[in-house]
């Protein structure tokens, strides 16, 4: 986007992302990660709090499904797992005319494709009793390079805007400090609470819901220590 006009570009690796990650993820800047996550066009194709496009997965839920290092990776190194759901597919017809793009219907005898997946709207509606050969890539529709003109900084809110799920409340984003509580680490925050108890007390989900004040066990959060684990909880609507 604009925001990028003008700027050098950094080949970031994932290793020195990761390193930084490891331990930047704590006092982050909610509106800028917001900004980078809009600058790098991921609403173009993403689904991200009830906003952007249906060409590639669905980052709301992504805090609970990657850590931050596999959310770099699969930043960086877009082809290296795809969802087979969003994989780009070229296909052939009959008449001569070849299509590229990722399939957004498909619907009885008709196929539709984005052919710009910054264009949602840039699409082709193909006949399937005409396509004499479709093959899938191997190739990731997204691009690389999307951090190369972000500074670490932009980076590290960007992840941790989408670690967050968009949550502006979330630990990432807080100036307190962890305060220790009898041995656990415990952040107070604006309307949810993290607590943190010993791996050995952790059986099943319902035992956890014994062991924390709301019943509504949200996530399992990250693994702090080896010996402790992480719950986010939001208190029960009243």
């Amino acid at each position: 986007g604009s925001v990028f006009e003008g700027r050098p570009t950094t080949e970031w690796t994932l290793e020195e992302l990761s390193r930084l990650a490891s331990d930047g993820l704590t006092h982050r800047n909610f509106p800028r990660g917001r900004q980078m996550f809009a600058a790098a066009a991921c609403y173009a194709c993403h689904r991200f709090d009830n906003q952007g496009g249906i060409t590639g997965p669905d980052l709301t839920s992504a805090g609970r499904r990657y850590s931050p290092h596999d959310l770099l990776d699969q930043i960086i190194h877009p082809s290296k797992v795809i969802n087979d759901q969003f994989s780009a597919v070229t296909v052939a017809t009959s008449d001569g005319l070849v299509h590229t793009g990722v399939v957004v219907n498909l619907n009885g005898d008709e196929l539709t494709l984005n052919t710009d997946l910054t264009d949602p709207n840039q699409q082709v509606r193909i006949d399937r009793k005409q396509i004499e050969e479709m093959v899938i890539s191997e190739t990731s529709p997204m691009p690389t390079g999307l951090l190369n003109r972000m500074n670490k900084e932009e980076i590290l809110d960007l992840v941790a805007y989408i670690i967050s799920g968009g949550d502006p409340q979330h630990k990432a984003f807080q100036n307190g400090r962890p305060l220790s509580t009898n041995g656990s680490l415990r952040y107070q925050l604006v309307q949810r609470q993290e607590i943190v108890i010993p791996r050995a007390a952790v059986r099943t989900r319902h035992l956890v819901r014994e062991r924390v004040p709301y019943d509504a066990v949200e996530r399992l959060d990250r693994v702090l220590e080896a010996d402790f684990l992480a719950f986010v909880v939001v208190p029960p609507r009243v």
